[in-house]
């Protein structure tokens, strides 16, 4: 005990920063020695602290000379901005604190490397040596070159009372944790570091009691694994319809559960422009998806009312994008922002034709089911963004926190709901919905794959949210409008929703994500790459 008071006080004087969220941390990419920017939220969340900065001034600031880092110091600090790499005006530029340079996976989408690789190849990568990981920095290079910042630079000046602040990267400054709390070289793991985050150095340990590497490897699992986990449910579901078959989940239970859901979601992304030229959202492809493709299943359906599967499929396609697809794009290797600008349009074209198509389908009470479309979709969506922007204004750093903790709660909260309409389907009624929900699961796959607009950056978008209707808004619009059998149909529908899940990560990687990477450094705001050594898989620290 002693000896930790003794390290407590010989540490209060450091106190580590998190740059704030970078363009490449919003779509889920490694950015490593790649020079990306701050994302808005980014910005907001350096202001954010400059005004939690209670302490008198720091005598010292050390930042990497990545802009993300040192553009955060100088909103942290703006009163040592102007002087930014003098010494003598207290900040100092360090390319010893440089964020390590991860070679192949650099640009690289995290999720999609986790499910390539597996979790636990993946860490090892990360904080150690991986030959999967090649043409990068050694951990054994970053290991050297932040000791020689902590003993020869930190140190010394924490001797003589100095108050030092060091604004740098994740694995920097979990690196430098473990120094400091003298922890063994190898068999780190990811803390979750909030971005732009005070993190006293003599509370290092007590954070990391926080941060269970169990728990934390449990929630990337849970979200990595978000279909089986979907289909898990809905087989459970289906089982306790045999063992309690007149069990009745009243919709608004089913609707607060996607509220908080989505609500999660869209704490992960803002919905801001993107620094590339090509417009990320196409007005043109959402009203031909979601207005013209409906009516004209819909005029078939009308002409051929003994065939009442087309009822169905007309209704499907109407549907909007789910809010789950954000999750599916990150995991995808989308951009994200696409997806969620993509499920606020298609809303919208779906409020105004889904009750046309009603109409047309023969339901009289035409301004009941507006009424009804209004409130589950106000419910569903319109309510989350309105909280989720919210959050990201007052608290930009806790509310990024929170996403990031909640991602794996949002998806166990999309499984509850799918277990709770799972459970009143009869297994029996397969042979009548289970077969056309098959063959429209594969349909709603080839007209996305078909929509997408091929060799574009944000084609993985399109695929996503074209082939993930919001059949949870289609499951209580249809049970308020008690359409029986349209509920059974979307919820048999889930089924090859989430079976076809690896079909998805197979176009995404073989056909859709090569020709996208054209834009992708616009798209983040990156001007140049950095230039590697041949020696760099030693060293690139002189």
């Amino acid at each position: 005990m002693n000896r930790q008071k003794r390290n407590r006080q010989k540490w209060k004087n450091l106190s580590l920063i998190r740059h704030g969220e970078s363009t490449c941390n919003e779509v889920n990419r490694f950015a490593g020695a790649v020079d990306a920017p701050l994302s808005p939220l980014g910005e907001a969340q350096a202001r954010k602290a400059s005004k939690q900065w209670r302490d008198s001034a720091p005598d010292r600031i050390y930042t990497s000379p990545l802009q993300r880092a040192h553009r955060t110091a100088e909103l942290v600090f703006p009163d040592f901005a102007t002087g930014i790499g003098a010494e003598e005006t207290g900040v100092i530029l360090d390319a010893r604190i440089q964020e390590r340079d991860f070679g192949d996976f650099t640009l690289r989408n995290k999720a999609f490397l986790q499910s390539e690789m597996g979790l636990a190849n993946y860490e090892t990568a990360l904080y150690g040596d991986n030959k999967q990981n090649q043409d990068g920095e050694s951990f054994s290079a970053l290991y050297r070159r932040v000791l020689s910042f902590l003993r020869d630079e930190l140190h010394p000046l924490l001797v003589r009372g100095m108050r030092i602040v060091v604004v740098a990267h994740k694995y920097v400054i979990e690196l430098l944790a473990r120094l400091i709390l003298r922890m063994p070289e190898h068999g780190g793991y990811d803390l979750r570091l909030p971005n732009a985050s005070l993190l006293n150095a003599s509370k290092l340990d007590s954070y990391l009691r926080q941060e269970s590497r169990f728990g934390n490897n449990l929630r990337e699992w849970i979200v990595l694994n978000h279909s089986f986990l979907m289909m898990v449910s809905l087989a459970l579901g289906l089982i306790t319809h045999k063992l309690t078959p007149d069990l009745q989940i009243p919709p608004l239970m089913s609707m607060g559960l996607l509220t908080i859901a989505a609500t999660i979601g869209l704490t992960r992304v803002g919905l801001r422009g993107s620094r590339s030229s090509t417009p990320v959202f196409s007005i043109q492809l959402t009203i031909m998806r979601y207005a013209v493709l409906p009516l004209g299943v819909g005029l078939i359906a009308y002409l051929n009312p003994q065939h009442e599967w087309l009822t169905w499929l007309a209704i499907i396609f109407a549907a909007p994008a789910a809010a789950s697809g954000i999750i599916i794009s990150r995991s995808t290797g989308g951009m994200v922002l696409p997806t969620a600008y993509t499920i606020l349009g298609s809303t919208l074209v779906g409020t105004l034709f889904i009750p046309l198509l009603l109409s047309l389908l023969g339901v009289t009470d035409v301004a009941g089911s507006v009424f009804v479309l209004l409130i589950t979709s106000g419910s569903v969506l319109l309510i989350p963004i309105a909280l989720s922007y919210m959050m990201r204004s007052l608290n930009p750093i806790k509310t990024a926190r929170f996403a990031e903790h909640n991602a794996a709660a949002a998806v166990l909260l999309i499984v509850l709901f799918i277990f709770l309409s799972a459970q009143r389907l009869d297994l029996d009624s397969f042979n009548s919905y289970g077969w056309y929900a098959l063959i429209t699961g594969i349909i709603l796959r080839i007209v996305a794959f078909g929509m997408a607009r091929r060799g574009s950056l944000y084609a993985i978008d399109d695929y996503v949210a074209m082939s993930y209707p919001n059949l949870f808004l289609v499951i209580i619009l249809a049970s308020l409008l008690q359409m029986d059998e349209l509920s059974v149909f979307a919820t048999w529908l889930l089924l090859p929703m989430f079976a076809l899940a690896p079909v998805d990560q197979w176009l995404s990687k073989r056909f859709l994500a090569p020709s996208a990477e054209s834009g992708l450094l616009d798209f983040l705001g990156i001007t140049t790459l950095p230039v590697r050594d041949e020696n760099m898989q030693q060293s690139i620290w002189k």
